[in-house]
């Protein structure tokens, strides 16, 4: 489960998403690309932002805007919060390898 708490109108609240969407995986995997763009200066740091912010409201259903999200969340959360996505279902992989392996 994924969480994160955006103040909105003073107020913070907590948002949860269950599933791990296919749409956001591909979004995420498109962001990873990015990140070579951004090293080849083809796009500022500031895009690949943008970009980031917008994964995380598609990855939470819109229960926020991008500009609540903005305003109202910590970066850190949000970088912590991509590192769990990406990290989530790793060791279950790693598993169901080594039971098709034995």
């Amino acid at each position: 489960m994924f969480r994160i708490t955006v103040e909105i109108d003073g107020k913070e609240q907590e948002f949860t998403q269950t599933k791990k969407k296919g749409k956001v995986i591909k979004k995420i995997a498109e962001l990873q690309d990015k990140t070579n763009l951004l090293e080849k200066g083809e796009i500022t740091y500031g895009e690949l932002i943008d970009e980031q912010y917008m994964v995380i409201v598609e990855m939470f259903d819109n229960q926020f805007t991008l500009e609540q999200l903005m305003d109202g969340s910590d970066f850190d959360e949000i970088e912590d919060l991509f590192e769990e996505f990406n990290n989530s279902g790793k060791s279950k992989t790693t598993q169901n390898k080594r039971q098709k392996k034995g």
